[in-house]
C-alpha cells in the first residue's frame, strides 16, 4: 500500500469531492494541543496539517510519520521556511516503525484508520497508539465512519475503489473504529465534531491513565 502516485494530486482531488471539509475535521481540534507538547501526526500527507500545526500550536517537537516518500518530500517543502521547522523530525514509516520507548503528549490520526479491517485496528493499531501516548495524553483521530445514507455508501465504494486501484490499500469497507473505542482501549471521549451527516467526524480523546 503506497500513496506515491497519488501524491502530487492528493490534495487537489480531496478539495474537488469534499471542499473544505476534510480540513475543517482535521483543525477542529488543534487548539487542544498544550503549548510545548510532544506531538505525534500519523499519515499526514502532503504536510498542510502540519503546517497549521506549526501555525496555531508551539509543539516542543512534532514527530511527522508517513509511509509515502512523496508525501514525506511534498510536506518537507511544505514547512522548510517555517520558525519552528527545526522542531520537526521526519520519519519514513508507519506505526510498526515507532520507537517503542518514545511518549508523546498529542498523536493526530488524520484519515488513516479506514486503511484497516477492524480486527487490525482493535488488536495492532490502538493498542500501539496507547502506548504511544503518555499518561493522560491526547488522541486526535479524524477520519470517515460507516455509511448510513445510500450517497454515503455510494461515496464511500468509489473512494475505496479509486485507492485500490491507485493506492493498493487493502480493505473494501470503513471500519466502524467510534465503536472499538467505546470498548475498553484505554480511552476516553472527550469531544467531538461532525460533518456531512456524521459521514465525516473528528473526535477527542485521552488516554485514561
Amino acid at each position: 500500500m503506497t500513496f506515491d502516485i497519488v501524491a502530487p494530486v492528493y490534495d487537489q482531488l480531496a478539495g474537488l469531492v469534499f471542499g473544505q471539509t476534510l480540513k475543517k475535521a482535521q483543525t477542529a481540534f488543534l487548539n487542544q494541543i498544550p503549548a510545548g507538547a510532544s506531538i505525534l501526526l500519523i499519515g499526514g500527507g502532503t504536510g498542510w496539517l502540519l503546517d497549521a500545526v506549526l501555525t496555531t500550536s508551539t509543539p516542543q517537537r512534532v514527530v511527522y510519520l508517513e509511509a509515502s516518500r512523496n508525501m514525506l518530500a511534498i510536506a518537507r517543502e511544505r514547512v522548510r521556511n517555517h520558525s519552528l521547522e527545526g522542531r520537526v523530525y521526519f520519519q519514513h514509516g508507519t506505526e510498526a516503525d515507532l520507537d517503542t520507548h518514545e511518549r508523546f503528549d498529542v498523536v493526530l490520526i488524520p484519515f488513516v484508520v479506514d486503511l484497516f479491517a477492524e480486527p487490525l485496528l482493535r488488536d495492532v493499531f490502538f493498542p500501539r497508539i496507547y502506548h504511544a501516548l503518555a499518561p493522560h495524553g491526547f488522541c486526535i483521530i479524524t477520519d470517515f465512519t460507516p455509511p448510513t445514507t445510500w450517497w454515503q455508501q455510494g461515496l464511500s465504494t468509489g473512494m475505496y475503489l479509486f485507492f485500490k486501484v491507485m493506492a493498493n490499500v487493502r480493505p473494501w469497507a470503513l471500519p466502524d473504529w467510534p465503536k472499538l473505542l467505546k470498548q475498553d482501549m484505554g480511552f476516553v471521549l472527550r469531544r467531538q465534531k461532525t460533518y456531512w451527516q456524521r459521514f465525516i467526524v473528528s473526535h477527542l480523546y485521552q488516554r485514561t491513565q
